[in-house]
């Protein structure tokens, strides 16, 4: 018996030794004759107490690792989402599949530790679909905030580890923040953005049917077992979730309850994960919380910053080679709420290349 009051238990097949409190040994004992129980036993017991401390998740992979033969039951355990899981208890999993990943892609590793790369891309997919619908939409503003950009930074590292396909951990993102809505061939068509119209009716076309599965699975978005519609679903939300990005100027469209608003332009100033909302800031100054399908990217104007902090050049055919306009605030006189058309940004821009007279000039005609 150690100093912490539990018992140090060396497991049969060379496990290792672990310490358990004297309670959880007779589950052990009673879930002996079944294979893989003990494993799952302790196992669950340490993630009942576990946090993000390195000794603790260093412990528990520890065990995970040593005990490979069952992976994939672990796996499922691991990525497993009850109703009642809380922000810790995720940031906590995901460090721990963050560094069993890590051992699971080296060179070395045996092929029950690689085994545990194969599994969590199988399966991360439904894990963060369910973490994004059973507790980040259920978490007030400043929390899903929060825990939002610690998953995102996990997510970034996984991508630079290149262990997973190029695009895999944008879909776990799209899943995660943003609720994925059934769509239709007919909606897909009435897509009043010519750009992103294009990417979702591809995903309806006969010839690339048989390959919904396996662009999900490379997109991050499915396992093995999600039906054709399902994928569809999932592949159309991929392309209308990154289609925007924060910094992107856009058009309101489809409003009801604000009908005054459809038309008018804004920019993407951030996702807001708990409402499944952009906050899109109004030529006036004034901050909205917009739905995605309530937004399409404006016709003649361009982005400053991609989602993932990269800068975009402008593709405006008339505004050749500019950044995105600058919107004032709403201090000022100028400005009406009424959107401003290309060919009067045009005429503005024009204007403020005409050669103006100096000062020294004005002081001088004044003395004529």
């Amino acid at each position: 018996k150690v100093d912490t009051g539990r018992w140090l238990v060396r497991l049969e097949g060379g496990s290792g030794e672990f310490a358990f409190k004297e309670a959880n040994l007779q589950l052990l004992v009673a879930g002996g004759s079944s294979e893989g129980v003990p494993v799952l036993e302790a196992l669950d017991e340490m993630l009942s107490q576990a946090n993000s401390c390195r000794a603790c998740i260093g412990h528990i992979m520890a065990h995970c690792l040593d005990n490979a033969a069952e992976s994939e039951a672990i796996s499922r355990r691991l990525l497993s989402v009850p109703r009642s899981i809380t922000s810790s208890s995720v940031i906590t999993r995901l460090f721990l599949v963050n560094d069993i990943l890590h051992n699971a892609a080296k060179a070395d590793a045996d092929g029950g530790t690689a085994s545990f790369r194969r599994l969590f891309q199988e399966n991360l997919p439904e894990t963060f679909e369910k973490l994004g619908r059973l507790w980040l939409q259920k978490l007030d503003a400043d929390e899903a905030q929060g825990v939002e950009a610690t998953v995102r930074q996990i997510l970034q590292v996984w991508n630079g580890w290149q262990i997973f396909p190029p695009l895999f951990t944008k879909g776990l993102t799209c899943l995660l923040v943003s609720a994925v809505p059934e769509i239709s061939a007919k909606e897909a068509n009435a897509e009043s953005d010519e750009q992103l119209k294009q990417k979702l009716s591809r995903w309806f076309s006969g010839l690339n049917q048989g390959s919904l599965p396996y662009e999900c699975q490379m997109r991050g978005l499915a396992g093995k077992s999600l039906t054709p519609s399902g994928c569809r679903a999932r592949l159309c939300h991929f392309e209308r979730f990154w289609h925007l990005h924060e910094g992107m100027v856009v058009r309101l469209r489809g409003l009801l309850a604000a009908q005054q608003l459809n038309g008018m332009l804004g920019v993407l100033e951030s996702w807001d994960a708990a409402s499944g909302r952009w906050k899109v800031k109004l030529m006036a100054g004034e901050v909205k919380s917009v739905k995605p399908e309530n937004l399409s990217a404006a016709e003649g104007a361009s982005s400053s910053r991609g989602r993932n902090g990269s800068s975009a050049e402008a593709q405006d055919p008339v505004v050749s080679g500019a950044r995105a306009p600058v919107f004032k605030s709403s201090e000022s006189a100028d400005i009406d709420g009424v959107p401003m058309t290309a060919r009067e940004l045009e005429l503005a821009k024009q204007a403020e290349l005409q050669p103006r007279c100096t000062l020294p000039l004005l002081k001088r005609a004044r003395r004529s």
